[in-house]
């Protein structure tokens, strides 16, 4: 029994080595050869595109090399550049897009902008293969921003060449982008980068040849024809010497030249089977062999087209090209047609129509529920045959012996851990009895330095508020008496601390939102020197004023220009410079340095002032601590300051610390991390290279508005900013005062502009009595309100007929808002006025365009359509009016009696609020993927449009919307 027992513990020990070796030797000596990782991956992917609902293989190729690399980002990025590379060559186009989406992810990860740029070219070369024209058009956008992030002025006009160029095919608008083209193409000669000017040369030699401009044409190709003539054994075999050889046949083929047309398009044909190493060149074969067979069917030589169309087919089938099949079709369609071969026509047809579905299918977002079916599968496959492989294990390795002396091992190894375990918990008892007793110590001590911190604040409020309200009534009390020198240095005083206060302010919501996670860094390339110059220099009156001597010491790289919150770094040296300030005497020095290393920045704020006491200093970056020194304490202060600092830090990745000996001044260093932004990248916003725009409509000044607002300031404030622009303005203190002006003005009033918090009857109340009255319902309403809750109340509001302004608002805010809706609302009028209008047989229908609830609800349902629309690309008055079960002379009489607005402008509007709604619902997403979710594919006219609209750029907006 016991050399048994002995035997079965020998095989155990032997098992278990051989399952140490076989799960953690193999695998680290096969992860030291990728080759064969790869091979095997590649085999792999090539059977799951291969089979029935093979899309899955796009999410396998994700989580394989996720499983394969871990949390290294280099090795990921390498092996998706592999996989890529492998997708390209096998013409999976739809399969590498996931690929390059999430090697361009890495790269924003890592920041690495050059990886993301050429990630993002491949990203679009992948849909352009599929002829996804929307994400074209929304993905060359980004490429745009980042050329110009990176100052790579080649590629920025590169970009904005394919953008025109677009628009051109798109939406055939060659004679409008042209200019704009060729005034690039200026650009790039004066850059003196042949490749670049090349490469236009060959996108305005396609335009010039599709739209007729046969004299421009005619110059680009004896341009072309003088570069490969420059270097023929450089030029003979590219891309070039193809582009003028067709491009000369082009001219001739016009002149019906076809003998002439068709050698130079063979020689072309040539070119392209030399140069057939790139999917590029395949697209150049298939577009030479287009050609000839579209020159010998004009030739009417259908024999020779059909046979060049048989060779650009198998060419297109074989890689996948299904946009060239379809063009493919189109021309065997016509020739079938011509030569009355019908049945051959309508078979062509078909097919047309089955390469437009397949090519819509490739473009279309993966099966994620297909692939989690397939994956549970293969994990029920694979946990099966692990089953079998455990039973086999357990009959051959273990006996009841083994068995029964585990059992007392582990009975006896139970026991140990219990009372050890026992033991711990009572350890574990006293240490927290113990901390509970500090953390009471804590609380205590927490609340005592809440406490002064509120009569701190209280404190540090009352000041800027009596030097505000101090010389303000010493002014109307004595108006006679001021001078006019005197007003202004007492009006400086109160701009001063009105500053002051709203500092205050804004430094303790911050702090609200860095405890909650939500105040974000807002980075943009600044210029060091001139702005600490700008920052310093606004002290420099305090500094004469108490006699204090000051120097500003810079000692960066001249013109050095880097990526910073310059906001948040302003506020870090305000209040290093104020404290230092407070604590300098008379005949005192504070001194300002900023130095640079290779790696970071620092800024340098010391004084000679009374200094920190050696117990204090550690303490000075601690949330509401005042100092315990006597003197000190005696300054004030609320104790969040220098607590903002350290936290400011934090969010830059950077560290703040102080020196100080008591008696001899303090330094107080902030350093950051040096974001080097290159000398030739511009220094602009995405969204605020906008000019001042004026209203989207414009309107005379023949109107009556109606302001209600229980406060008198603001109520004549409104008053002063409206009367220079209308004819009338109505003044109500209340939502109660309000009705009562409308029973007396109603007929005449053209809108009106009404606060929700007010007394006796608020704005939300008086709005329902509005919009309940026949007689008033339609005068469009602007609602005022300082309270982010209440803009849910809002929602009720008409599309295009209400709005609402949160306070503060700008003068330029109100007056479009007031504007936009005065020119809706006189619109529908003017068509209510129409002969159109009263000649139509639904005019009985709709008179007086009362909007009832039946009205409401159409319009609900007509904006879901628009809505519905945006992620298909398709918002136009035909296709709404087709959703719509609608003509489009219909739909447009309906919206303008109800709204105002014509079918193209209700469509916009709900896309424009749609936009409004994700910026004030607290959305994490960019402005640009807001836009493009909102139906718009250009950024930049979104926000023209949305400027327009709102009397803000939507930067700006989203800004007053998270503060």
């Amino acid at each position: 029994m016991l050399l048994l027992s002995r035997l079965l513990l020998k095989k155990l020990i032997a098992g278990s080595l051989f399952w140490f070796f076989a799960t953690n030797i193999l695998p680290a000596q096969s992860t030291n050869s990728p080759d064969p990782y790869l091979e095997s991956l590649f085999s792999i992917i090539d059977v799951r595109l291969d089979q029935a609902g093979g899309d899955t293989a796009r999410y396998f190729i994700l989580e394989a090399v996720r499983s394969h690399c871990g949390k290294d980002l280099d090795c990921q990025y390498e092996m998706y550049d592999k996989v890529l590379g492998k997708l390209e060559r096998a013409n999976e186009y739809w399969a590498g897009i996931p690929v390059a989406q999430k090697m361009r992810e890495l790269a924003q990860q890592k920041k690495e902008i050059q990886k993301e740029i050429a990630a993002l070219k491949r990203l679009i070369d992948l849909y352009n293969y599929i002829n996804a024209i929307g994400r074209i058009a929304f993905f060359r956008e980004q490429l745009l921003d980042l050329y110009e992030q990176a100052g790579d002025q080649a590629g920025t006009i590169r970009t904005k060449i394919r953008i025109l160029e677009q628009r051109a095919w798109e939406l055939d608008e060659a004679h409008i982008v042209l200019p704009d083209i060729e005034e690039l193409f200026a650009q790039s000669l004066e850059l003196d980068d042949p490749e670049t000017s090349n490469f236009l040369r060959l996108r305005l030699k396609y335009l010039y040849e599709e739209f007729g401009y046969d004299d421009k044409l005619r110059k680009i190709v004896e341009a072309l024809e003088t570069i490969v003539a420059s270097d023929s054994s450089q030029f003979s075999e590219s891309r070039y010497a193809f582009h003028a050889a067709s491009g000369r046949a082009d001219l001739l083929f016009k002149q019906k030249q076809y003998a002439q047309a068709e050698a130079l398009y063979q020689k072309a044909l040539g070119i392209a089977r030399l140069r057939h190493r790139a999917h590029h060149d395949t697209w150049l074969k298939i577009y030479a062999f287009h050609r000839l067979a579209k020159l010998e069917w004009e030739a009417r030589n259908n024999d020779k087209a059909l046979v060049h169309l048989d060779s650009a087919f198998l060419l297109s089938a074989e890689h996948k090209m299904y946009s060239r099949l379809i063009i493919n079709y189109d021309m065997r369609i016509r020739i079938a047609e011509e030569e009355r071969r019908f049945e051959d026509a309508l078979r062509y047809t078909r097919n047309k129509y089955e390469q437009e579905a397949l090519n819509d299918s490739a473009t279309r977002e993966f099966d994620v529920k297909k692939y989690h079916l397939q994956l549970e599968k293969e994990q029920l496959a694979s946990e099966k045959e692990n089953q079998a492989l455990q039973l086999r294990l357990k009959n051959n390795q273990l006996s009841s012996l083994i068995l029964v002396g585990v059992f007392v091992l582990f009975l006896t190894l139970g026991l140990l851990l219990g009372y050890r375990r026992q033991r711990q918990a009572k350890r574990e008892l006293a240490t927290q009895n113990v901390l509970i007793q500090q953390q009471a110590e804590e609380l205590k001590s927490l609340d005592e330095a809440k406490m002064r911190f509120f009569a701190n604040i209280s404190h540090e409020l009352r000041t800027p508020l009596t030097l505000i309200l101090g010389p303000l009534s010493n002014m109307l009390d004595q108006p006679d008496v001021w001078e006019k020198e005197s007003v202004q240095q007492q009006l400086t005083v109160m701009q001063r601390n009105g500053k002051s206060l709203l500092s205050l302010i804004e430094e303790i919501l911050d702090l609200s939102k860095l405890e909650a996670n939500k105040l974000d860094l807002v980075e943009k390339p600044t210029k060091i020197q001139a702005f600490v110059e700008q920052v310093f220099s606004q002290f420099t009156s305090q500094f004469d004023n108490q006699r204090i001597h000051y120097d500003l010491d810079i000692e960066v790289e001249e013109g050095l220009t880097v990526e910073l919150d310059s906001q948040k770094i302003e506020k870090v040296l305000n209040n290093f410079l104020s404290n230092a300030i407070k604590f300098t005497p008379e005949g005192g020095r504070i001194r300002m340095g900023v130095t640079e290393t290779a790696q970071t920045l620092q800024c340098v704020v010391a004084d000679s002032g009374k200094g920190i006491q050696v117990e204090d200093l550690p303490h000075v970056f601690d949330r509401f601590y005042q100092a315990k020194h006597n003197d000190q304490a005696e300054q004030g202060g609320t104790g969040i300051g220098l607590s903002f600092v350290k936290e400011i830090a934090q969010l830059m990745r950077g560290k703040v610390y102080a020196e100080s000996k008591p008696g001899e001044g303090s330094h107080f260093y902030f350093d950051i991390p040096k974001k080097v932004v290159s000398a030739s990248a511009q220094v602009v916003d995405e969204f605020e290279v906008l000019p001042d725009q004026d209203p989207i409509y414009s309107i005379g000044k023949d109107f009556t508005i109606l302001v209600v607002e229980d406060n008198q300031d603001m109520r004549m404030f409104i008053h002063r900013l409206l009367s220079p622009n209308f004819e009338q303005i109505l003044l109500a203190k209340n939502g109660r005062e309000g009705l009562e002006l409308l029973q007396q003005h109603g007929q005449t009033i053209d809108l009106i502009v009404s606060d929700i918090m007010m007394p006796e009857l608020d704005g939300m109340s008086m709005l329902k009595e509005i919009k309940s009255h026949t007689d008033w319902q339609q005068i469009p309403v602007v609602m005022l309100t300082a309270l982010a809750s209440e803009r849910d109340k809002l929602s009720a509001l008409t599309v295009g007929v209400d709005d609402y302004l949160t306070k503060p608002f700008s003068v330029q805010e109100l007056l479009v808002r007031v504007q936009n809706l005065l020119y809706n609302a006189q619109q529908r009028k003017e068509w209510h006025q129409s002969e159109e209008f009263q000649t139509e047989n639904e005019a009985l229908e709709i008179a007086g365009a009362s909007l009832n609830a039946s009205h409401k609800a159409w319009l609900g349902q007509l904006k879901a359509l628009v809505k519905d629309s945006f992620a298909e690309g398709r918002h136009t008055a035909e296709s709404l009016a087709e959703a719509a079960h609608m003509s489009p002379r219909q739909l447009r009489r309906r919206l303008k009696s109800i709204t105002g607005l014509s079918t193209v402008k209700f469509i916009q509007e709900v896309q424009l609020q749609h936009a409004r709604q994700h910026m004030e619902a607290g959305s994490r997403k960019s402005l640009a993927d807001i836009a493009f979710e909102s139906g718009f594919e250009h950024q930049r006219t979104f926000s023209s449009l949305f400027k327009a609209r709102f009397g803000k750029s939507p930067r700006e907006y989203l800004k007053s919307a998270a503060g």
